[in-house]
């Protein structure tokens, strides 16, 4: 039963963060994105939530490809128009 991956892949990845393990949130966070049968506005959320997690981790490079395919979805999708800048601007 996958009901419940999603949501505790996503509490695993919160808790690493808080723990100042944002290399091990991203892992969560992936997993969680490639869990069966998520849908498309979590999936975003999701891959938002990865590159977050990803520039914290100082992997601006991947950061900003995820915030690019956030973009690609959506491009009013919270401020993930000015966190690519922030990453275009600040390499």
């Amino acid at each position: 039963d996958y009901s419940h991956v999603v949501q505790c892949c996503s509490l695993l990845a919160t808790c690493f963060l808080e723990k100042g393990m944002p290399q091990l949130a991203a892992q969560w966070y992936q997993t969680a994105i490639h869990a069966p049968g998520v849908d498309a506005e979590s999936s975003m959320a999701l891959l938002y939530e990865l590159a977050a997690a990803q520039e914290t981790a100082g992997d601006r490079q991947a950061a900003l490809k995820n915030f690019m395919e956030v973009y690609a979805r959506n491009i009013d999708y919270r401020n993930v128009a000015e966190r690519i800048r922030d990453l275009q601007k600040n390499p």
